[in-house]
């Protein structure tokens, strides 16, 4: 999860370990449910919630009752949506470069951690090479 104010710096950045995740999918919903919260509890400003997978991005624009194992995810996710202006976004896998290399942190480090105004050494390049960003 990356969180980036309007002129790319970054707010936060954070991974987290998920000991019992059954797929890509449930990675991917529990991400953004945890990024939404940090993001909210963080930032007052509108924000634009990005993600690659469409099939995340459409259960969470559903306006159909989610009966998937996923339901409760998927319920609070939407709940946060109503507490701000918020605009769901589905992007390309090559525009969520950080968000890959901090699950893979998470993952193959079994590690949560958050960073504030930071970011983990890994993310150094990609933060740089994205053109909305800005590095001291």
């Amino acid at each position: 999860m990356i969180l980036r104010d309007d002129r790319g710096e970054v707010i936060f950045t954070a991974c987290r370990y998920l000991m019992n995740c059954a797929s890509a999918l449930e990675a991917e919903v529990t991400a953004c449910d945890e990024g939404l919260k940090l993001a909210l509890n963080w930032s007052s400003e509108p924000l634009d919630l990005e993600m690659d997978s469409s099939v995340a991005v459409s259960m969470i624009g559903s306006k159909e009752k989610e009966h998937s194992t996923l339901v409760h995810l998927v319920a609070s996710i939407q709940e946060g949506l109503g507490e701000r202006d918020i605009v769901i976004k589905k992007i390309d896998r090559t525009q969520n470069e950080a968000g890959h290399i901090l699950a893979k942190i998470g993952r193959e480090d079994r590690v949560t951690q958050l960073w504030l105004r930071s970011h983990p050494v890994a993310l150094t390049e990609t933060i740089r090479k994205d053109c909305n960003s800005i590095v001291n």
